[in-house]
């Protein structure tokens, strides 16, 4: 009977390792999908009106614009 208990307690560790395993994925894709939600709504709402505002003052396209930026590391003063 000891052995049995012991067997079924080893069992319900391991099954409480796999929940609380199963828990920490579920809260890593929650994350990530919180993380992708801030990332767009950085882009839409700060990122597009500063990148039209360098394509403006500039006279490049946006895809230019980053590239200057990027690699040229350049500001306004350019």
């Amino acid at each position: 009977m000891l052995e049995s208990l012991k067997k079924q307690i080893q069992e319900l560790e391991a099954d409480v390792e796999e929940l609380e395993e199963l828990v920490r994925a579920k809260k890593s894709a929650k994350e990530t999908a919180a993380a992708q939600e801030q990332a767009k709504m950085f882009l839409e709402e700060i990122f597009a009106p500063y990148i039209d505002g360098v394509c403006s003052i500039w006279g490049v396209s946006p895809e230019e614009a980053l590239r200057i930026l990027i690699d040229e590391k350049a500001t306004f003063d350019k």
